[in-house]
């Protein structure tokens, strides 16, 4: 069962080393009260019921026969326990977590760095390098004196813009010198970029051999991956940047005014811009979120209401997605062959190798709509088959029928369901009948269970026909919100398919990870010290040494996850 935390005790900020302990942090809450307790009590009185009949009726042997042929859909009967637990092993469990608390005022950025190393920025101007794995901080960098507002990172050369109207790089490879007064490692800034820039850093992005900054109402400045200046590409609209992407050789500036899109070409001496949109196909309003979703092709999202995919060689437009409300977030989703987008107070998948088709859709219902807040952003884990949404202090996660992604048209995802009836058996079950049981929350969508036959071949021919009759777009079903921060989440970063971090308003940043994951992954990292161990004195335990080796690198290898289409 996925577990649903509570907010962190107030102890928890007044941790000296930063790091509250993971197995401390493994809270089990819901929005509803009385939910926090609803599958043990369900469960232990299932077991009581189950254990009490068959010591004291040995006829319960032929009831449950009969429940069975005449009440299929009764999920708490024994003929379904199996099915039930498998389920629930099913569901994400990004119960283990660690609270960082070294921040004295609010987290403004967040950058994975590489597999094991997690960098912050606050608004205190200082950015402290942490352990992934161990949530230990590394070392800490001084010397922005305002707010840091943008990170990037070439390999261990870390590069900052802040309010102060300076750009630090650091190199991570050097040996930080211990402070007493701070008690803490601090790394010394490697070069200081600040004979430029005129006004505060708002971006930094990254193009072949160097990086770009622009401030907001100032010229894009053009920098090698050294530190040393190379150009300055002047504006045509010098006006307030809501967001800077490259494709190709080619710098898109977001602007607050018309046109909303303007593209500046970096390797080229002599000023060469390009307005992007044609009259039909263009954006009104100021675009929030623009993502490279492969080689080929960009999308950008508006509060106009739609979302543009364009094409990364020409800079033309492909197509135009109308929306209901205004765009917020977009994210990429299997090499950009589907996209999800956060519409103003809900979100949706559209398929983009269909001409934006959707796919999946949520918004609060027209009653409901006051009792929800504005969703700042979304990301998949569980290799897509989950969606976490943020909105205020707490991360929400949603269950939604993700085999769509891998059929190409109605016709092969039905044939794949009559090849495959076991598997689909535990996907329909999964997506329908287990949230119909186990309403956390409330589930969103139609789980009705309207297959009330009195057999279980009706039942499955019901199933079949009603896959069979699939209509698009879908619905996902909520499964329970992650609470851990006090105040409202600013920035999230994914750590691998199965970790995430988020930094809050409340100084502190949190990383969320999968319990049963971490303990594999200590079970199998003590084995590998006590093989070395071993190894290092008797033969025949080389080869165990050796397998456990393996073991590690695969586990590594399969929880990894590709941040090329995430920013």
């Amino acid at each position: 069962m996925f577990n649903i935390f509570k907010k962190k005790k107030e102890e928890d900020h007044s941790s000296n080393s930063g790091v509250t302990s993971p197995n401390s942090q493994q809270y089990y809450n819901n929005n509803n009260n009385n939910t926090q307790q609803y599958y043990n009590n369900n469960t232990n009185n299932n077991n009581n019921n189950n254990n009490n009949n068959n010591n004291n009726n040995n006829n319960n042997n032929n009831n449950n026969n009969n429940n069975n042929g005449n009440n299929s859909n009764n999920y708490y009967n024994n003929s379904n326990n199996n099915n039930l637990n498998n389920q629930i092993q099913e569901l994400p469990s990004l119960n283990e977590i660690q609270i960082l608390t070294e921040h004295k005022l609010p987290i403004q950025t967040l950058l994975k760095i590489d597999s094991e190393r997690l960098a912050s920025a606050s608004d205190d101007g200082v950015i402290l390098i942490w352990s992934i794995s161990s949530g230990r901080l590394l070392m800490r960098l001084d010397g922005h004196t305002q707010r840091v507002t943008c990170l990037l990172s070439f390999s261990n050369i870390l590069v900052s813009g802040s309010m102060d109207k300076k750009i630090k790089m650091w190199d991570l490879n050097k040996i930080p010198i211990y402070n007493e007064e701070n008690k803490s490692h601090q790394l010394e800034c490697l070069k200081t970029l600040e004979e430029k820039p005129k006004k505060s850093l708002k971006f930094l992005e990254k193009i072949p051999g160097g990086f770009c900054s622009i401030s907001n109402d100032d010229d894009i400045i053009v920098w090698s991956e050294e530190g040393e200046f190379k150009r300055i590409i002047e504006r045509t609209e010098k006006e307030y940047t809501h967001g800077m992407l490259c494709v190709n050789n080619f710098i898109i500036v977001a602007g607050s005014s018309s046109p909303f899109l303007i593209a500046y070409q970096y390797d080229l001496e002599k000023k060469t811009e390009k307005t992007l949109g044609q009259s039909d196909i263009t954006h009104n309003d100021i675009v929030t979120s623009l993502f490279n979703i492969s080689n080929d092709r960009f999308v950008t999202g508006s509060k106009d209401q739609t979302i543009i995919v364009w094409c990364s060689k020409t800079l033309s437009p492909l197509y135009q997605q109308q929306c209901k409300k205004s765009i917020n977030y977009l994210f990429p989703i299997c090499s950009g062959d589907f996209l999800l987008a956060t519409i103003n107070k809900g979100f949706s998948i559209f398929d983009t190798t269909k001409g934006g088709s959707t796919i999946l859709e949520f918004s609060p219902p027209t009653k409901e709509d006051s009792n929800y807040i504005e969703i700042n952003g979304a990301i998949t884990l569980y290799n897509n088959t989950k969606i976490l949404t943020w909105a205020g202090s707490r991360v929400s996660v949603w269950n939604w029928p993700h085999e769509i992604m891998f059929n190409n048209n109605n016709n092969s995802f039905n044939n794949n369901n009559n090849n495959n009836n076991s598997s689909n058996n535990s996907i329909q079950s999964l997506s329908s009948s287990f949230y119909g049981a186990f309403n956390l929350s409330g589930s969103i969508g139609n789980n009705n269970n309207s297959n009330s036959s009195g057999n279980n071949n009706n039942n499955s021919s019901n199933g079949n026909n009603n896959k069979n009759k699939l209509k698009l777009p879908l619905r996902p079903t909520f499964i329970g919100d992650m609470k851990g921060h006090t105040e409202s989440i600013t920035c999230v970063s994914i750590l691998s398919d199965n970790s995430i971090a988020t930094g809050s308003l409340d100084n502190t940043i949190i990383l969320w990870k999968d319990g049963k994951y971490q303990s594999e992954t200590r079970t199998c990292v003590a084995n590998f010290l006590l093989n070395d161990f071993h190894a290092r004195n008797n033969a025949q335990y080389i080869e165990h040494y050796a397998d456990d080796q393996e073991k590690i690198v695969v586990i590594q290898e399969s929880y990894s996850v590709d941040e090329s289409n995430f920013d």
